[in-house]
């Protein structure tokens, strides 16, 4: 009832989600940062390359470094770990280049 009722009146949508916000503030800011990814977001991005025509290859090659990607993040992701995740990636790209100019 009170989704149905949220869904079609503003003013009580608004109610709502500020005494949700007011009792649950910090728990709602936490929750809404972080997804974590289950097997069938993988098939799907998986079918969302395949509708762009993409070859069944580049579909692998993708797969498998999101999947390794969302193993190291233990299928977690949030701003933090995701910033950390590129910043150690970042990090490992130079220490790569800079092996590769000095041989």
């Amino acid at each position: 009832m009170v989704i149905r009722t949220m869904r079609v009146d503003p003013a009580y949508r608004d109610l709502v989600f500020s005494m949700l916000k007011q009792a649950f503030g910090e728990y709602l800011r936490e929750a809404g940062a972080e997804w974590i990814v289950k097997e069938r977001d993988l098939e799907d991005f998986i079918k969302a390359k395949r509708l762009r025509g993409l070859s069944e290859k580049t579909i692998r090659d993708e797969a498998r470094y999101v999947r390794q990607a969302l193993i190291e993040l233990n299928w977690r992701l949030n701003p933090d770990s995701l910033r950390d995740y590129l910043s150690e990636l970042r990090g490992s790209r130079s220490t790569c280049l800079s092996t590769l100019h000095t041989a």
